[in-house]
């Protein structure tokens, strides 16, 4: 944006964030601040395995703004569990998987940090996911409440989604005992019935 003042011509430059490139939470437009705010404020117990069930891969669309080279993704555990619970992430665009998490088990208050290597271009649309390999009635994360309704936050619907603005569009998939394919399949709106309440656990991707 260019100012004048007299004869002088001033340029001012927008502040790029901090966390650019360096944290991110994988969840609308990736900022680790609301996503914390999120995670340790807005979140509910929730949703458990057997809520989501093993046929369903719930996810959430999230657009970094800047490109990062993930090494480690966390997320943060209130319960323990066995090796049960999966995360991956796909890109938008291809729908290709870029990062699969395996089952993992979780420890009561404890983060899960996971060391990897993988690119995330900047303002590309991926999805985080979320999936279980059995059913069980111990929620193991905290999540942000489930949308009111499947049309609030629906597959990219108007008049709020499929405009790239990085807002949080939640969706579902169907998958087979939890694993996730290599390739992403249709989505459909996210379906809480069951007494799910919660969406999709917050998880940080960090550049180190």
């Amino acid at each position: 944006m260019l100012t004048t003042t007299g004869d002088v011509i001033e340029t001012q430059v927008a502040e790029v964030p901090a966390w650019h490139g360096v944290l991110y939470a994988a969840r609308g437009n990736c900022d680790p601040h609301r996503g914390a705010a999120m995670l340790d404020m807005g979140a509910v117990l929730g949703p458990t395995p057997s809520n989501l069930t093993p046929s369903i891969a719930r996810c959430v669309k999230f657009r970094p703004p800047a490109t990062i080279n993930v090494a480690t993704v966390h997320l943060f555990a209130v319960a323990a569990s066995s090796a049960v619970s999966r995360f991956a992430i796909y890109r938008a665009g291809d729908r290709v998987l870029v990062w699969d998490s395996g089952v993992t088990a979780t420890a009561t208050n404890a983060w899960l940090s996971f060391v990897t290597n993988f690119i995330l271009a900047a303002n590309a649309n991926h999805w985080f996911s979320f999936s279980v390999s059995a059913n069980g009635s111990t929620a193991s994360f905290r999540t942000p409440p489930a949308p009111l309704s499947a049309n609030q936050w629906g597959t990219d619907t108007a008049p709020l989604g499929d405009n790239d603005l990085g807002l949080p569009v939640l969706a579902q998939f169907a998958v087979t005992n939890g694993v996730f394919p290599a390739v992403m399949p249709a989505l459909t709106a996210a379906a809480y019935a069951g007494g799910a309440t919660g969406s999709v656990p917050v998880a940080f991707l960090s550049a180190v």
